[in-house]
């Protein structure tokens, strides 16, 4: 004989939120963003000297001149000859404006440096920002 359950009987439902797949999802999100942040630095390989404990410049999207231990340029990530970044930072829109990155390895002869500062300010970039490492931290400023 079947019984039919009553309306009281019934269990009663739930008004809870399910977070689990909440969790998922930053979860997922936060390995994302860990694994991509340290690809979006400059993967030019230079050995910065060690600077004081200056306030750090954020840029949303810098422009970055590196010289490596063999005095070749790079403007990010690519290899560029002197003439060639003169020509490309000086067809910059509003070069005066913008603020540029220096980034020189620490074996590199002091010249070298010199010569690179006076093509960007000859391209029309007055403000030029050495990276260095920071002596306290470890990290680049």
């Amino acid at each position: 004989m079947k019984r039919r359950r009553s309306s009281r009987q019934q269990p009663a439902l739930r008004h809870e939120i399910n977070v689990t797949p909440f969790v998922d999802v930053m979860l997922v999100l936060l390995i994302i963003f860990m694994v991509s942040a340290p690809m979006m630095q400059v993967s030019v390989p230079v050995h910065l000297p060690q600077g004081g404990s200056g306030t750090s410049t954020e840029v949303d999207d810098p422009i970055v001149v590196s010289i490596d231990e063999h005095e070749k340029l790079f403007l990010k990530d690519t290899a560029i000859e002197q003439p060639q970044l003169l020509t490309y930072l000086a067809s910059l829109p509003s070069a005066s404006a913008s603020k540029i990155f220096l980034r020189g390895s620490r074996t590199i002869p002091y010249n070298a440096v010199i010569k690179v500062m006076n093509v960007l300010k000859a391209a029309g970039f007055s403000q030029i920002h050495l990276v260095v490492e920071n002596a306290i931290e470890g990290s680049t400023k």
